[in-house]
């Protein structure tokens, strides 16, 4: 075979062009890479007995535009102009990898909400987020947000111009916080002596929602009515629950009130129980208090 520079075919050849073809027809490239035209070569048949000629590839036979095209994910038909006909190239641009890790958080329940950590995004990346209660992906148990105390599951779709989206699993878990039973605010736990029967109605603030303070009663059978003047004893009887405390810090509450305070009571829905010197009383018990 011959070898040609690729201009237009003088008119007094005598021989015109049959096929105009590029060996190979296709290429795949990165996203942002560049076309390497050394990689083709163009074969030019004739009609006539003149032999086929055969030219390497070069940017002037590609447009502009289908060179800008080559910036954008997808496959390419790109015209290449070579002594006045025409071939196509091929060209398939594949998204960038993107190393992305995901690691699975632990809190505890401070009332806003709890994401995975994703670490290796591009920065204009797009992170979406699917949440479920529980440990797998469940239609009827997907939440808005991981806020309240307990087991999520989470799919984590990453998509950024370019970069192949990524789909990626996490979980997340939030423990209940300990409440601070010692810090309430409490009131009218003082009366003036009149000589006059006083019944015990003090008060507290800083429970937490869905919790509250049910009744007194006396320690050790002692009446919660005073009738002299003296430091009397008296037992705080709560009632309710919230799923994001516990009563562990009841403990300290206890030790902090010791000569004060007499056996802690919890009422809550389940069966009677003591735990940790709590005693855990049915709400039907209530009135044995």
């Amino acid at each position: 075979f011959a070898v040609a520079a690729c201009e237009p075919a003088k008119k007094d050849d005598g021989d015109k062009i049959s096929s105009i073809a590029i060996e190979p027809a296709s290429a795949a490239l990165t996203v942002g890479e560049e076309l390497n035209y050394d990689d083709f070569e163009i074969t030019v048949t004739y009609e006539g007995k003149k032999a086929p000629e055969k030219v390497k590839l070069t940017a002037a036979m590609i447009s502009e535009d289908d060179k800008l095209s080559l910036s954008e994910i997808g496959t390419h038909s790109l015209t290449v102009n070579c002594m006045g006909g025409t071939t196509t190239l091929q060209v398939t641009v594949n998204p960038l990898a993107m190393d992305v890790t995901v690691e699975n958080a632990a809190a505890v329940y401070t009332g806003e909400p709890v994401l995975p950590s994703v670490k290796g995004a591009p920065k204009d990346a797009k992170i979406e987020y699917t949440v479920y209660s529980g440990t797998s992906a469940v239609e009827a148990n997907k939440v808005d947000e991981a806020v309240d105390a307990g087991e999520y599951f989470v799919q984590i779709k990453i998509s950024a111009k370019n970069y192949a989206t990524v789909e990626k699993t996490a979980t997340i878990s939030i423990e209940k916080a300990q409440f601070d039973v010692s810090e309430l605010i409490w009131s009218n736990t003082g009366y003036l002596y009149t000589g006059t029967e006083i019944q015990l109605a003090a008060t507290c603030e800083g429970m937490p929602e869905g919790i509250s303070l049910n009744n007194f009663t006396a320690k050790d059978n002692q009446a919660v009515k005073a009738t002299e003047k003296g430091y009397y004893e008296a037992t705080a009887n709560f009632t309710g629950s919230n799923k994001n405390y516990t009563l562990t810090s009841l403990r300290k509450f206890m030790e902090r009130y010791a000569e004060q305070t007499g056996t802690p009571y919890v009422l809550h829905t389940s069966d009677l129980k003591e735990e940790d010197g709590i005693v855990y009383l049915p709400l039907y018990m209530a009135p044995l208090l």
